[in-house]
């Protein structure tokens, strides 16, 4: 790529200045430029034509520019997981913004599996108007601190639906299990774990 860069420059410089000093010195500033920066320079070729081959970084700079800093924020406290495919979600985020609908694709574009339960779904409880509540189902090999994660997911629906969350549920699922006891500081039965975040 730094290559074909090169040439295309050199279309444009004239053939009698090619072998000047000052060109020999521009040439080699060019060449250690693009050298330093083909990974930023990939990210600008591939940020609108093919999202899948983007960066991590550059990701969550696209969703970031379009305004959604709290979603980036819970990509921040995850790790082994690839976020690209939300980008060619983006528009359908932006127009389920405030919906129960785009809630749960968020979450599961984040690679959590959610449930979302409305306060008027449960006739015989009695719960405050406008709230819900979120069961979240989380792999604990892809999150290395659980209630920094709980806690940027609980911001995240704040900002992006109207209603008001009055509870996380959270269920785990992991490939090793007993790494989870350690994380939630030594429970025994670590595959359910209610009522992390209670809001009043």
């Amino acid at each position: 790529m730094a290559v074909d860069i090169l040439q295309a420059v050199d279309e444009y410089i004239p053939k009698h200045l090619r072998g000047t000093e000052l060109y020999t010195k521009v040439a080699e500033l060019m060449r250690y430029v693009v050298e330093k920066s083909v990974d930023e320079f990939k990210d600008v070729k591939y940020k609108f034509k093919d999202p899948s081959q983007l960066s991590d970084e550059a990701v969550k700079n696209v969703i970031f520019e379009q305004g959604f800093d709290y979603i980036v924020n819970v990509m921040n406290t995850m790790e082994g997981l690839e976020f690209n495919t939300m980008l060619s979600f983006m528009d359908v985020v932006n127009q389920l913004k405030g919906t129960r609908e785009g809630l749960e694709l968020v979450l599961k574009l984040m690679g959590f599996d959610s449930i979302v339960n409305e306060w008027w779904e449960d006739e015989g409880l009695d719960k405050d108007p406008w709230t819900y509540e979120i069961i979240v189902i989380v792999n604990s090999s892809n999150v290395p601190d659980i209630f920094n994660t709980i806690e940027k997911v609980r911001e995240f629906s704040d900002n992006y639906v109207l209603s008001k969350i009055s509870n996380i549920n959270v269920r785990f699922s992991a490939d090793k299990f007993a790494e989870i006891g350690a994380i939630m500081g030594g429970f025994a039965k670590p595959t359910y774990f209610g009522h992390i975040i209670q809001r009043l």
